[in-house]
């Protein structure tokens, strides 16, 4: 469960135009790094540039994607769960009820998706909704708000109740979680 409150205040510090939170001592932004070692994801890898996607061309690789046949079934299956999975936390938008069709086209080999560089997708979506957040007409952060939350649980551990703090993830005999969840 995303606690709102520290969300809301990181928010609030937010400042689109050099993608980093105004803090009283100094600027602090969420990096690749951070994010590869919050969810034990790699960094490299192709970054991903959704293509604008027609209805009609969403439907046709909706079909292609999710096929008839039996032999295909559970690779078809694997795939609608991944794009789900991928579409409803590290690139979620608004509505929470929708995976936007320009995301299609990376799963239509399921194979090549360990190719992309998810951190820096789950980074760019952050930005974006924490971009949205900003202006004053929207109520609310949109997205991977446990990402942040796990940040900001990361880098001012007194704003939450973690035994340690500073754990490198990179250290197979370090502590986990590295965040509270």
């Amino acid at each position: 469960m995303v606690d709102p409150h520290p969300i809301s205040a990181f928010v609030e510090r937010w400042h689109p135009e050099t993608s980093s939170f105004h803090m009283s001592f100094g600027e602090m932004t969420i990096t690749l790094d951070d994010v590869a070692c919050l969810l034990y994801l790699p960094i490299r890898g192709d970054f991903y540039t959704p293509l604008s996607v027609t209805l009609e061309e969403a439907a046709a690789l909706a079909a292609e994607l999710l096929g008839v046949s039996y032999e295909f079934a559970l690779h078809e299956t694997a795939k609608a769960y991944m794009l789900m999975l991928v579409g409803h936390t590290i690139l979620t938008d608004k509505s929470y009820t929708r995976v936007d069709a320009k995301w299609l086209p990376m799963f239509r080999v399921l194979s090549t998706c360990d190719r992309f560089s998810w951190v820096s997708a789950a980074l760019v979506c952050l930005y974006d909704n924490l971009n949205d957040a900003y202006v004053f007409t929207t109520k609310g952060l949109s997205g991977y708000a446990t990402l942040l939350q796990c940040w900001i649980h990361e880098y001012f551990p007194n704003l939450g109740k973690r035994a340690e703090s500073g754990v490198d993830c990179d250290d197979p005999d370090a502590s986990f979680p590295r965040a509270m969840w």
